[in-house]
């Protein structure tokens, strides 16, 4: 058991994907919004299960106690078939039409993809490449993002992807012409930035004293 194993067990997880945005009150009365465009990266607080045995984790908790906030994770969200609605792809293409597809341009905060399907049989201009929520991450890049729209082929030869967050550029990657991970093959990579104690109860089970919470490393 690691991180992922945590997660694949959680009784809860909260997500905190609020953007960093400013907030002032004029003297008469108007509300001002100001946004710093950053990388924006995932907290989650993880609420671990009630108890573990002992006797399985005990090389665990060495592990745990020795990355914490020091060693990052690679980890699926959806690692656990029980958890894969959380990033399950939901637009309408095969396994084969989505691994065809290309990145071709990047913006602030999207992706221009093409080799899209052709027109014909199952697919139309109205079929849906993407739904809102879908995760996607280049297959080179770190970082996953989520779509914030639905997206259908259209009859033209590329589509746009308006993505959650502003694309990280900071790992010095070439993400053009790259295929996409998709769905619940996406990963992220963690940091461990509150680790709770553990305790030792009858039974020869562990507990821990309070939830974890992690944070997406952003190099």
């Amino acid at each position: 058991m690691s991180l992922q194993a945590i997660i694949d067990t959680a009784s809860a997880m909260e997500f905190d994907r609020r953007r960093i945005v400013a907030t002032s009150i004029s003297r008469s009365q108007r509300i001002k919004t100001a946004e710093r465009l950053t990388a924006q990266p995932w907290t989650f607080k993880i609420t671990p299960s009630g108890a573990f045995r002992f006797s399985d984790n005990r090389g665990v908790l060495e592990v745990l106690y020795l990355n914490e906030r020091v060693t990052e994770y690679q980890v699926r969200l959806a690692n656990n078939p029980r958890l894969a609605y959380i990033t399950q792809y939901r637009g309408e293409l095969t396994t084969p039409q989505l691994t065809a597809l290309r990145t071709t341009a990047t913006s602030t905060a999207s992706i221009t993809i093409d080799t899209l399907p052709a027109i014909g049989g199952d697919i139309t201009t109205a079929t849906y490449i993407f739904r809102a929520g879908d995760f996607v991450q280049p297959a080179n890049s770190r970082y996953p993002y989520t779509v914030t729209g639905d997206v259908q082929r259209g009859s033209g030869s590329v589509v746009t992807l308006t993505l959650n967050r502003p694309i990280i550029t900071s790992e010095n990657t070439t993400i053009t012409n790259q295929t996409l991970v998709v769905g619940t093959d996406t990963t992220m990579r963690l940091l461990v930035v509150d680790l709770p104690a553990y305790n030792i109860v009858p039974g020869g089970l562990v507990q821990f004293s309070g939830d974890f919470r992690v944070v997406e490393r952003v190099v």
